[in-house]
């Protein structure tokens, strides 16, 4: 048998194994649209943001990450909206171009929810939709962590159950004021503030 032969039995020397990447944690964003603009409005700073974008500058900065952003889901509510379906006409409502940007132009990443406005402005249903996308998103494992754009302590529950999962939850603010919310800072994993910069660079024009 010449040397080059593998002996009968041994096996032949294979490839060296390849280290798999690992896999980055998933998140997906939550935002209250209407509780989150009204910050931003206060502030003097571009109030339509493109949440897509927003949601993809803070994935690899976010306290816990880089993550990989599976999801941005965007909850507002519209006067042409019909309840049978779950879609609002968004040419009725005086923020079309900006949520059909968040509805047509995200390319599958960004998911606008509506529901029900009043005719004296009052919002129904937005607290309620997120609550229930994010407690689901949390019962079906489908991300590690969770990004809350709100200072709505009503959210406080939800982040504690959540939490109480394992899951992790960061709450979204923008400047000190609109996190003096005792409610939500004990109830998250921790808070990341938003700075002008980063909402001027993703506003909506």
């Amino acid at each position: 048998m010449s040397e080059a032969e593998p002996e009968e039995g041994s096996a032949e020397p294979g490839p060296s194994p390849v280290a798999e990447k690992p896999r980055l944690p998933w998140l997906e964003v939550f935002v209250d649209i209407p509780n989150f603009e009204i910050g931003l409005r206060g502030l003097g700073w571009p109030d339509k943001v493109r949440y897509t974008q927003l949601g993809r500058e803070l994935a690899p900065v976010l306290p816990g990450g880089p993550f990989f952003l599976k999801k941005v889901w965007c909850f507002a509510a519209v006067r042409g909206f019909d309840a049978a379906t779950g879609t609002g006409a968004l040419s009725n409502d005086r923020n079309v171009s900006h949520l059909r940007a968040i509805r047509d132009t995200s390319g599958g990443l960004g998911e606008l929810v509506l529901s029900h406005r009043m005719s004296d402005d009052r919002e129904k249903g937005v607290d309620v939709n997120l609550a229930a996308w994010m407690m689901e998103g949390a019962c079906d494992d489908r991300f590690q962590t969770a990004l809350l754009l709100s200072n709505d302590s009503d959210f406080s529950g939800l982040c504690r159950r959540i939490r109480a999962r394992g899951t992790g939850v960061i709450f979204g603010y923008v400047d000190r004021q609109f996190f003096d919310n005792d409610h939500l800072r004990q109830a998250v994993s921790c808070g990341y503030n938003l700075n002008r910069t980063l909402i001027q660079k993703c506003a909506h024009r």
